[in-house]
C-alpha cells in the first residue's frame, strides 16, 4: 500500500510486519530505506531471526529487541523471539481519510499496536497507540528499526549539540562509553567491512531526534517526545549482516534491548488494561543546513 504528498512517497507491505519498505524524497530522488536483493518471496515465518530474514525497510520491534523471556507475572518465561512478534506477523491495514492505520495483536503476550501514518508535506507521520488487551498490567518494549541506505553517500549522523558520550553495547560483552562524534561512531565508513556497531544515547540524556546528512547535504530527521520515548539506539552495519551499508535511528520506549534486563534496570515501561500508551514520531526530509533539536 502507498502513502504520498507532494514531497515523499512510502510504500508499506500490511503482511510483513506492516514493514515500511520504501520512503523517497520525491525532490531529489532518494530512496532512504535499504531496498530489497530481488523479488520478495513469501513473509518470514513467526519467531525467524531476523537477520535471515532479508534485511530491508523500517520494521516495528516489540515487545522486545533481542531475544528473551517475559519476566514475571502470570507470563513469566515466555519466550518472546528475536526482534519481537510484530514484523513477522500481517497486520490489518485501512485507509482514514489521508492516513493509513495499521494494527496488529501479540501472539504470545495479549497486547494491540496500532500505528497511524499520514504524509504531510516533505514529512511522515507516524502515531502509535499500544494497549493491553486482557487484564494483565504488561512490560513491553518498543522501538523503531529502520534501516537507512548509506552506501555511497558518506551519510553521518547527527544528534544534538549536547550529546557528548554514548554507550557501545554491541559486539562487545560488557557496554563501555565512547566519546560523541567520532568517525567511528557517526558513519559506517568509520567501521572495518563485515562489521557491525550498536550504541546508545546515555539513558538519561533525554534527548528529542536523530537525523541522518549525506555528503550532498540531502538529510533526514527523527523528533519524538522524551517524555515518552526516553532512549534511542544507533545501529551502524557495514556488512556485518546487510548488503549494503546501512544505519538505523532506533527511537525505543525502553533500554536496552533485551525486555528482561530492561525490567530489572527500571528502563521499560508498563502497560496497563484501559489505559493505553501513545507516542508519536516525525520523519523529515529536506536539503541544506540540518538543524539539531
Amino acid at each position: 500500500m502507498a502513502l504520498h504528498s507532494e514531497d515523499i512517497e512510502v510504500v508499506v507491505l500490511p503482511r510483513r510486519g506492516a514493514k515500511i519498505a520504501s520512503l523517497r524524497d520525491r525532490s531529489s530522488g532518494r530512496e532512504w530505506l535499504e531496498q530489497p536483493a530481488g523479488e520478495l518471496g513469501r513473509p518470514p515465518d513467526y519467531g525467524s531471526a531476523f537477520t535471515n530474514a532479508g534485511l530491508f525497510g523500517w520494521d516495528e520491534m516489540l515487545p522486545t529487541i533481542t531475544a528473551s523471556s517475559y519476566p514475571d507475572g502470570e507470563y513469566e518465561g515466555a519466550p518472546l523471539p528475536d526482534h519481537g512478534e510484530v514484523w513477522t506477523l500481517p497486520w490489518e491495514t485501512s485507509v482514514a481519510g489521508e492516513a493509513l492505520v495499521c494494527s496488529v495483536t501479540g501472539r504470545v503476550l495479549p497486547y494491540q499496536v496500532r500505528r497511524t501514518m499520514r504524509a504531510v508535506g516533505a514529512r511522515l507521520q507516524l502515531e502509535y497507540e499500544l494497549s493491553a488487551t486482557s487484564t494483565t498490567s504488561l512490560w513491553l518494549l518498543w522501538a523503531a528499526h529502520p534501516q537507512f541506505a548509506a552506501g555511497g553517500r558518506r551519510t553521518r549522523i547527527v544528534l544534538p549539540a549536547g550529546v557528548r558520550q554514548l554507550l557501545d553495547v554491541w559486539p562487545r560483552t560488557e557496554p563501555r562509553h565512547v566519546p560523541w562524534p567520532g568517525p567511528d561512531v557517526e558513519s559506517t565508513n568509520g567501521l572495518s567491512s563485515g562489521t557491525g556497531r550498536k550504541l546508545y544515547a546515555l539513558p538519561d540524556a533525554r534527548i528529542r531526534s536523530a537525523g541522518l546528512v549525506d555528503e550532498d547535504g540531502t538529510w533526514l530527521r527523527l523528533d519524538w517526545d522524551p517524555d515518552l520515548v526516553p532512549y534511542c539506539g544507533l545501529w551502524l552495519d557495514n556488512g556485518a549482516y546487510a548488503r549494503h551499508p546501512v544505519i538505523a535511528l532506533e527511537p525505543a520506549t525502553g533500554y536496552y534491548d533485551d525486555l528482561a534486563l530492561a525490567v530489572r534496570n527500571q528502563r521499560a515501561p508498563q502497560i496497563h488494561p484501559g489505559k493505553p500508551q501513545r507516542w508519536s514520531l516525525f520523519v523529515s526530509l529536506g536539503r541544506g543546513e540540518l538543524h539539531d533539536r
